[in-house]
């Protein structure tokens, strides 16, 4: 068990899909229950509850009223069970997303975090890399981008990795993908983690079979590969996070 100052490491889940009936994840109240009761057995204390957005399925507005009454019907559980839940989103990033007046609801706990899905296919060419320099200089939004191991551009090059950076993007993980990617890509997952190039971690969990929410045992991958240390800052930094008014950001 990795310690702390009060055993262990109160660990944080920036990307799952426990909401109940509003995307591909949790089917019903009840299976969204036990993810939530499976996360509080591994040492979590904070999720972000991240469904998929899709502009062109449906207007910002009648997103958030489905997520609110999703949440409503697991929010006394996940304070049974000592978990602190945020509301957020997985935005799918597109031209027409940009034409909104407004993002702010869809970031995570009111902070300028946005948890940012790019299209599967993308490069990270000059003109999608433009859509993300939209999305922070007009929004004034930092994106973290999801699961950033399932594009092999971004695993690549070090340079278009840094470019991302310096324009404020962030960079998440699946923890799964350091136990059940290629030796390649799990190698090059720990380097960015230990070169800080990858900011965040989280189980990206869908239901309780396939996409199950296991964070211990990929999180002990990360605390034998780089040290106890290591993981205590990182979940230090995802506290900080999401915390609005410990937030100062230069943009």
């Amino acid at each position: 068990m990795i310690g702390g100052m009060n055993g262990f490491v109160k660990m944080v889940d920036v990307h799952t899909h426990i909401l109940p009936a509003i995307d591909d994840g949790a089917a019903d109240e009840k299976e969204a229950c036990q993810m939530l009761k499976a996360l509080a057995s591994q040492r979590v204390t904070t999720v972000c509850l991240t469904p998929h957005y899709y502009h062109h399925k449906e207007s910002i507005t009648a997103f958030l009223t489905r997520r609110a009454e999703a949440f409503q019907k697991i929010e006394e559980y996940a304070s049974q069970c000592e978990l602190t839940i945020f509301l957020a989103c997985e935005a799918h990033l597109t031209e027409d997303l940009l034409n909104e007046p407004d993002l702010s609801m869809l970031c995570i706990n009111k902070t300028r975090f946005l948890l940012l899905e790019a299209p599967r296919d993308w490069l990270f060419s000059a003109k999608e890399q433009f859509l993300l320099e939209r999305l922070i200089s007009r929004f004034g939004i930092l994106p973290i981008l999801a699961h950033v191991e399932r594009y092999p551009p971004l695993l690549k090059s070090d340079s278009l990795l840094s470019n991302l950076l310096e324009m404020g993007c962030r960079m998440q993980i699946n923890l799964s993908s350091l136990s059940e990617g290629s030796f390649l890509i799990r190698r090059r997952l720990i380097r960015c983690l230990s070169e800080d190039t990858i900011h965040f971690v989280g189980t990206d969990c869908h239901n309780m079979t396939r996409r199950a929410p296991e964070y211990t045992r990929h999180i002990d991958l990360i605390e034998k590969k780089l040290g106890r240390k290591f993981v205590e800052q990182l979940q230090i930094n995802a506290k900080r996070m999401l915390n609005p008014s410990a937030m100062k950001v230069q943009l």
